[in-house]
């Protein structure tokens, strides 16, 4: 016979088991959230006519040590997922999206994509993490910016490469939200080949230097609806 006093040892050990395992979620990186809403949905890019979502993003710290970042800009690469879920789908359904770097855009093949890389890593190995490079969010606190993703496909809009814009000529979103990543792999750069690792264990006093489990950097958002900058 079960009395109510097991039954709500049940619901406490039940409920004790939820926030552990979603306590686990949270910290599985660190801590760090990242939300965001668009802000705008236009066109442009000099003598590119592409389009452009300006987003407004919020990395917060939702762990209990401070989370050591690097500046989400180039040549830290952006990634943006398309969801085309749809209502009563069980698995997450994304279309990959063709971003431009700001930073490269007209821009000759003077500069590569590892020479930038191999620079910024060597700028960044110093005693404590550079201010110019690199953030600290405190437990509770958050960093907020805006970015301009430039964004080829995804919308119903004609990508002309070299026709100035028509600013009145606002792409119409295909999907209805977006995932946004930042992400640097140091591996193929690095020739120590284990460069972040060794920041992470010398900044430790300043905080976690987060990584992922390749050792490379990757800060993925929550999803953020389109229908926001429209």
């Amino acid at each position: 016979m079960i009395t109510p006093l097991r039954i709500w040892l049940f619901l406490i050990i039940g409920l004790t088991l939820l926030i552990s395992t979603a306590f686990s979620q949270k910290l599985a990186n660190g801590g760090l959230v990242i939300t965001g809403n668009v802000e705008k949905i236009g066109v442009g890019y000099g003598n590119k006519c592409i389009p452009s979502v300006l987003v407004y993003l919020q990395f917060r710290n939702d762990g209990v040590t401070p989370l050591i970042l690097l500046r989400p800009r180039f040549p830290i690469a952006k990634k943006v997922a398309f969801i085309s879920t749809q209502i009563g789908d069980s698995i997450e359904s994304t279309t990959d999206g063709d971003v431009f770097e700001r930073s490269t855009l007209g821009r000759s093949n003077v500069f590569s994509v590892y020479d930038s890389v191999d620079d910024f890593l060597t700028s960044i190995d110093k005693p404590k993490p550079p201010e110019y490079s690199s953030i600290i969010i405190n437990p509770g606190f958050s960093y907020e910016f805006r970015d301009e993703l430039l964004i080829r496909n995804g919308f119903d809009f004609e990508y002309k490469p070299n026709v100035p814009c028509n600013e009145t000529q606002i792409p119409v979103p295909k999907y209805r939200s977006f995932k946004v990543e930042y992400h640097l792999t140091a591996k193929k750069n690095d020739h120590s080949g284990e460069l972040l690792e060794r920041l992470q264990k010398r900044w430790k006093p300043f905080g976690h230097f987060l990584l992922d489990s390749d050792g490379g950097i990757t800060y993925r958002s929550n999803e953020i609806l389109l229908s926001d900058g429209r």
